[in-house]
């Protein structure tokens, strides 16, 4: 599964780099949907989670929905230097983010 996160993210990567080229609200528009990526409002997959068929939910929690709080700091601790160097190596360790880890989210395959 490592492999599909993985692939979802670079998704998203191009995502934003397309939003970006958009004039004037380019910018704006690429880092909101980078921060939101996997809110609610896309109901905690992003356009590469829902093409490498993956979701985000709460530990423990059958329901999908996870607060727009929490998917917001998941994405933050991703723009924090640091943070994100140790997060990805943990997550090539343990196939879970850190910050996942903290947060009580786990991402998990869809089933088909």
């Amino acid at each position: 599964m490592l492999i599909k996160r993985i692939v979802a993210f670079l998704i998203d990567m191009i995502v934003c780099i397309i939003l970006y080229q958009f004039p004037k609200y380019g910018l704006i528009v690429s880092i909101g949907y980078f921060i939101l990526r996997d809110s609610i409002i896309l109901n905690g997959r992003s356009f590469g989670k829902r093409l490498c068929h993956l979701y985000v939910k709460e530990k423990g929690n059958k329901s999908l929905n996870v607060g727009s709080s929490k998917m917001i700091l998941r994405s933050l601790f991703l723009l924090v230097p640091i943070l994100n160097l140790m997060d990805i190596y943990y997550l090539f360790k343990t196939e879970e983010r850190m910050v996942d880890k903290w947060l009580g989210l786990q991402v998990i395959e869809e089933n088909k």
